[in-house]
């Protein structure tokens, strides 16, 4: 009975770390302050008498994509005339931690923080004059 639970807890603990190893996202990005690259003019004196170039105007916002593109630590962003950019630092947590254990017995554990605050993790114990293993899956708060 005691192999049933022992293999049954194994089964379980390998299928959580591949749902969550497999849901894995990237680390964070800062952003920082985003400011507008393209100074706008005003509209010229001549637009209000002439509707149909204001009407391009307003349909080329409408119907141009946007675009996106990332250089040397900064992020830019713009749509037709407007340029807009931020600077950006990646996040490199830390996400690997390892523990030696002693006291009545000894041993080592190791712990991933696959993604946002979950972690997972093993641990090798040696006690009584017998070696143990354990697997477990976390949230850090």
């Amino acid at each position: 009975m005691r192999t049933v639970i022992a293999v049954a807890g194994w089964v379980i603990a390998l299928t959580l770390a591949a749902v969550l190893y497999f849901r894995a996202a990237p680390a964070s990005i800062d952003i920082g302050a985003v400011r507008q690259d393209v100074r706008l003019d005003p509209l010229p004196m001549s637009a209000s008498s002439q509707p149909l170039m204001l009407l391009d105007a307003v349909n080329a916002y409408r119907t141009a994509p946007g675009w996106i593109a990332s250089s040397n630590a900064r992020i830019y962003a713009g749509l037709v005339d407007r340029v807009w950019s931020a600077p950006y630092a990646v996040q490199q947590p830390y996400r690997h931690a390892i523990s030696v254990w002693g006291g009545a017995g000894a041993g080592v554990s190791y712990t991933y923080a696959i993604f946002d605050r979950w972690t997972l993790g093993g641990m090798v114990l040696y006690s009584s004059g017998s070696p143990g293993m354990l697997a477990g899956v976390g949230y850090r708060w």
